[in-house]
């Protein structure tokens, strides 16, 4: 805070200027006609009073703290600034630059609440946070959070539960995030044990309610200590259809008989509340068959669970399968390949017979960057990495055998070996791995394929040794693009020919947007030469090009092929399809879709094209389904922003509505409730403000639960009949019946014939009695009915006399001063306003003067007012009560001229009668102190022994 006598500096020295801790020293030059003359060193003490001498020369300066930006000075006869007010809540605060400055300016400036500029940060307040591989989200502290996150990657990452107990974690905790308490190694085997059965809990729920079909995988095996122990997996499918694979179970069995496995397995099933189980993939061993057939029984107890009662239950592996046939042809070269492998476990086992078997490589010469590699016996593919990688190695290998004994005695028979590798089993092993290499490369390629496109690939089968496959290439479309077709009147299968009497040009134009168009098929088959020579043999084929188009596009692939022959080209074919596909056939701005009635075989057209050749009328369609289904798609996988609670959050937690709109499922789900609690269902609309569509019974179905989806079926039939103007209900016993032409009504169940405008027996030509004849009757009917039973006042009232009594006294009483709707007859009360009135029940605009139907304002232009005159006459007096008591307030202000004070809201002038320091604004309401100017909340608070005197002779 700045000090005002801290601007002032003597001509002909350099000043040093002695200020308190809170100041900010700022020096100023003065007018050369007002500098005052020193000598040496002069120091300014800004706690004294300046001169008058000072205060006359001083030149006035602009106010520098940017406070004044929202508030307005308000000098005193000096020109002197005093106070400051706000400019959002018009509050006066002292500001005199040397006892209060513009810290208190800040403090308000902090604190009001009508600031649109104020900084209320709350310590809880999310943060925005980017965390690697995931959008922006909110940030907030929570530790049971975090402890939730390190339990996780406990689990995850197969750490030891004693990790949070090392002293490096925890210093480094201690750096990153010292508020968090590292739990110790039981608290995290407690957590890890109550995170696997709340997501075991979960799963089970899903199981439950929302799956319909399980595939299960299961294994047996036996470890050294001679225990059998059994793994189930579950594969399933979820809503979002992406598939999960869960392994489930991890056990100790008996045994490895048929019947153990599968009661095993049954229980696994009544564990995990499985009913329906598509499929159960096993290896081949004999036991497993006994397994599934006796799940199949017991399976088959209840009819509708298997499809095809457990027909297609049993699948075998297939990779154990493979690896089998792989097993079979490797027992022909069985010696060769074991003599090999014992070789090169012989120097990866060992120190010294490592550094003798590189000394050898050394003086051999042999170049290579692969070094020797085990293989695992039961898995064909390391065997085939094990031969490649020794087979580089012969040399080595057949001088290490002539140089070394330990080697030779090691791998012999008389140590129960199998002998050193001779040169026909280097051979054998030779033509195995080139055996087995086609099949490896062949593998590898296609699981490259896999890793590329995801589940955009297909595998399909294989022929003649060869492996086929389709791609799904998406065309990349950033920004959308149109789509028009030409639905022609005489053909295609809306043929409208025989109805149309114009010529060509009358033909149908359809024209729409997408953002998704449907994916181009390329399957694609390997031949044995590629891609060293040939290039693989494919189709294409798409649902919105014709047969030119798609030929040019594999004009476009045989011309990528040339570009690069010798290397692997399926990428990038899959590539251009992608960025290029458009472009090059000419589709730059719209898409055209074709008439679609060429033929394969057309000449000119490529063979390996294969359109669709669907009419437009059916193209359209698909094209629209799937943007939508990939809009939607995109949609549950993108972060969204709730305009109800502001929160962000994916879109699977959103719900949307017909009309495009989406709020999260939390929001929805207490908006829906509440009103079905209320009662109010017909105002169940979309949230936004602007939109009127109504919230479908699918998502309430979800929202709401059994019983509250009930009570908003029964409530929605009660609004829509009441609503009916041809429906009443009967008085006997409440059932609907149907108004006839004379407002009268036959009941369906009791055949209570009534009427439906007094609710009374029907009488034809005879005109309704009012609700007083109707009480009066009643009345009647029961003084008769307590003379008849005895003494008046020892003999209760009859209860259904009483209860007609009390309805009709109630009627009475509400239409004193109701009237009923026009359509619906609801009864409707004017409490004050226009005559404009509308019906929550039907939503009908009616006329509260003559009850007539309306539609707007429009109809007040004619004999029917908007306002009553007792309407205006209210408003009149109201206005002239406020109009007086203004009036009173100025010739009190001009009475008291020397003691009025003005509100710190309005700047009003405000007499002070009497004693009484506690003011009242005749123009704004504002209740305010004369004392301090202030203006008063709670006057407890304010006046009393720590605050203002209430009552002083003197203001000041």
């Amino acid at each position: 805070m700045e000090e005002e006598d801290a601007d002032y500096t003597p001509s002909g020295s350099q000043p040093s200027v002695g200020v308190s801790s809170h100041v900010s020293p700022t020096v100023a030059a003065a007018e050369p006609s007002q500098q005052q003359q020193a000598t040496g060193n002069e120091v300014i003490d800004v706690d004294k009073e300046p001169t008058a001498k000072a205060k006359q020369g001083r030149r006035e300066m602009a106010s520098r703290s940017d406070m004044w930006e929202h508030f307005e000075q308000i000098k005193d006869s000096a020109n002197v600034v005093q106070h400051g007010k706000c400019k959002y809540c018009m509050r006066v605060i002292k500001a005199e630059s040397k006892q209060y400055g513009t810290s208190s300016l800040r403090k308000h400036f902090n604190a009001c609440k009508r600031n649109p500029h104020r900084n209320a940060k709350d310590p809880t307040q999310a943060l925005l946070q980017a965390t690697p591989g995931e959008a922006p989200g909110n940030h907030k502290w929570d530790p049971e959070a975090i402890r939730q996150a390190f339990t996780e990657m406990i689990i995850e990452d197969e750490l030891p539960f004693a990790f949070g107990e090392k002293p490096g974690f925890r210093k480094f905790m201690a750096k990153a995030c010292p508020r968090f308490n590292v739990p110790s190694r039981r608290t995290t085997t407690r957590d890890a044990v109550r995170c696997y059965f709340k997501e075991k809990a979960m799963l089970k729920k899903f199981f439950k309610d929302s799956c319909q079909m399980v595939c299960l995988t299961t294994d047996c095996w036996t470890s050294q200590q001679q225990d059998g122990y059994m793994t189930v997996t579950a594969s399933f499918i979820d809503e979002n259809w992406n598939l999960h694979k869960k392994v489930i179970n991890f056990f100790l069995i008996k045994g490895h008989k048929g019947e153990d496995i599968g009661k095993n397995l049954l229980k696994c099933m009544v564990e995990w509340g499985m009913e329906r189980v598509m499929t159960i993939t096993v290896d081949n061993a004999s036991a497993n068959d006994g397994g599934i057939v006796y799940v199949r029984k017991q399976l088959n107890k209840t009819p509708g669970n298997n499809i095809a009662k457990g027909k297609y239950m049993h699948m075998r592996c297939a990779a154990h399968i493979l690896n089998l046939i792989v097993q079979d042809g490797l027992k022909e070269v069985d010696l060769s390949i074991k003599r090999v492998r014992a070789a090169v476990r012989y120097i990866r086992n060992g120190g010294t017979r490592l550094e003798k078997f590189k000394e050898i490589l050394e003086e051999e010469k042999v170049d290579s960057k692969t070094f020797l590699k085990n293989d695992v016996p039961t898995r064909w593919n390391s065997t085939y990495i094990m031969l490649k990688a020794a087979n580089v190695y012969e040399k080595v290998f057949t001088r290490l055998a002539e140089e070394d004994f330990s080697y030779r005695f090691a791998l012999s028979e008389e140590n129960d070996g199998f002998g050193c590798p001779e040169e026909t089993d280097w051979e054998n092993a030779k033509k195995m791995e080139q055996f087995l290499g086609h099949f490896f490369d062949l593998t590898t390629r296609i699981c490259a394929l896999e890793a590329i496109f995801g589940g955009n690939v297909v595998m399909l089968s294989r022929k003649d040794g060869k492996r086929s496959f389709q791609v799904h290439v998406h065309v990349e479309i950033p920004d959308g693009i149109d789509v028009s077709a030409r639905l022609s009147f005489g053909e295609g299968i809306l043929n409208y020919r025989e109805a149309h009497d114009g010529d060509a040009s009358d033909d149908l134009f359809y024209k729409f947007r997408v953002e998704h168009l449907p994916p181009i098929q390329l399957s694609c088959l390997f031949p044995s030469s590629y891609p060293s020579h040939q290039l693989p043999f494919f189709t294409m084929s798409a649902e919105w090009l014709d047969k030119a188009m798609i030929s040019s596009l594999c004009h476009m692939l045989d011309i990528t092929w040339e570009e690069q022959q010798g290397v692997e080209v399926i990428y990038q074919w899959v590539q251009r399809l992608q960025s290029s596909s458009l472009s090059y056939v000419g589709f730059d701005n719209e898409i055209v879709l074709s008439k679609g009635y060429q033929t394969c075989t057309e000449d000119g057209g490529d063979m390996r094209a294969c359109p669709d050749n669907a009419p437009p009328d059916v193209t359209i369609p698909r094209i629209i389904r799937y943007n939508d289904d990939k809009c939607h798609e995109a949609f549950l996988h993108a972060i969204h922003c709730c305009m109800i609670c502001f929160s962000e959050f994916p879109g699977v937690d959103f719900i949307k509505l017909p009309c495009h709109h989406f709020f999260c499922q939390k929001c929805m789900q207490t908006y829906c409730k509440m009103h079905v609690k209320e009662g109010t269902v017909l105002k169940l609309l979309c949230p936004d403000t602007n939109c009127g569509a109504v919230v479908p019974p699918n998502i309430l179905k979800i929202l709401l639960g059994e019983d509250e989806f009930e009570r908003w079926e029964t409530l929605l039939l009660q609004r829509t009949l009441d609503a009916m103007v041809d429906v009443a209900y009967c008085p006997r016993c409440q059932t609907v019946c149907l108004v006839d032409a004379g407002d009268e009504a036959v009941c369906s169940s009791c055949l209570f014939s009534f009427c439906t405008l007094c609710r009374e027996p029907r009488h034809v030509g005879v005109e309704c009695i009012s609700p007083e004849e109707k009480l009066h009757i009643l009345v009647k009917r029961q003084m008769s009915e307590k003379k008849k039973k005895g003494d008046i006042r020892k003999r209760k009232p009859k209860g259904d006399i009483q209860k007609r009594m009390d309805e009709v006294c109630s009627i009475m009483e509400i239409l004193k001063d109701a009237k009923q709707c026009p359509q619906c007859k609801m009864a409707i009360s004017k409490i004050e306003g226009c005559n404009k009135m509308t019906c929550l029940n039907c939503g009908q605009l009616f006329c509260y003067q003559c009850n007539a139907a309306i539609t707007g304002y429009d109809y007040f232009k004619g004999d029917c007012v908007v306002f009553d005159q007792a309407e205006l006459d209210r408003w009149e007096m109201y206005m002239d009560q406020r109009v007086r008591r203004q009036g009173i307030a100025r010739m009190q202000a001009a009475l008291f001229e020397g003691e009025y004070h003005t509100c710190p809201t309005c700047r009003q002038g405000i007499p002070k009668i009497g004693n009484n320091n506690h003011l009242y604004c005749w123009s704004c309401s504002q209740h305010c102190c004369a004392l301090c100017g202030k203006p008063v909340e709670k006057m407890s608070q304010h006046f009393g022994p720590t605050g203002c005197k209430q009552h002083t002779a003197k203001t000041r």
